[in-house]
């Protein structure tokens, strides 16, 4: 017995959006990155923290050497430690980092309550060795998902523009708007899956993103396969 025509588009819709979730996306490596090499300083190097899941237990890694010898540097007769401040300028957080001899790193393990409130925060790492010093500071930001999020009003233009495209062209019996409108919302559910959106919690861009990718696959394969089937 064969597949009728709202058999096939069944079929195919799921067998698609079966495929889309089978596939794993990697998570990106954060780069290593160092303070400047000037004569008689201290070179930290470390990975650079950049994003952090709110309300999760942190811990940052770091090495000394001296510029100009190129040898490791311990706490010996030094001393280093961790800054954290936040965008009024406040440190809420300063530990002395701990030095492990065994792999010559040195450590802090940062409680999950240093991270509990979304927004763009700074930190600093600063090492001190006699007469020499090093020092290095970036920026950093805590999300809801531990990675870059989606602004929430670009979030809601894209949504207005795909769902709009794809309902007037659906409605209106205009094929390729109807699939150009679907396949924007595809787009959207994977980035907004894969990257959150800014104030929203996990399970909520998880909901978002499955309706957004199942209505584009909906709006994109079946105006095609009709169109298909008008043809033969």
């Amino acid at each position: 017995m064969g597949f009728n025509k709202k058999s096939r588009i069944v079929f195919l819709f799921f067998l698609v959006f079966t495929l889309f979730f089978s596939f794993q996306i990697s998570a990106q490596l954060q780069t290593n990155i160092q303070v400047s090499t000037a004569d008689n300083k201290i070179q930290i190097s470390y990975p650079k923290l950049t994003i952090q899941e709110i309300n999760k237990n942190f811990k940052i890694n770091f090495r000394t050497f001296n510029v100009s010898s190129g040898k490791f540097l311990d706490n010996n007769s030094m001393d280093c430690n961790i800054s954290l401040i936040n965008k009024s300028g406040d440190i809420f957080y300063q530990e002395e980092s701990e030095y492990n001899p065994s792999i010559k790193f040195w450590e802090n393990k940062i409680n999950k309550s240093y991270f509990d409130e979304s927004g763009n925060y700074r930190y600093e790492i600063l090492c001190i060795d006699g007469e020499i010093d090093g020092f290095v500071s970036g920026e950093y930001k805590v999300t809801e998902t531990g990675e870059e999020e989606f602004d929430t009003t670009y979030a809601i233009i894209i949504l207005l523009i795909s769902f709009g495209t794809a309902f007037i062209g659906f409605f209106g019996k205009n094929i390729w708007v109807t699939v150009i409108g679907g396949i924007i919302m595809i787009f959207f559910g994977i980035y907004t899956m894969t990257n959150g959106i800014v104030g929203f919690n996990n399970q909520l861009t998880e909901v978002i993103s499955i309706i957004s990718i199942g209505l584009g696959f909906f709006f994109t394969l079946y105006p095609l396969i009709e169109w298909i089937e008008d043809m033969f």
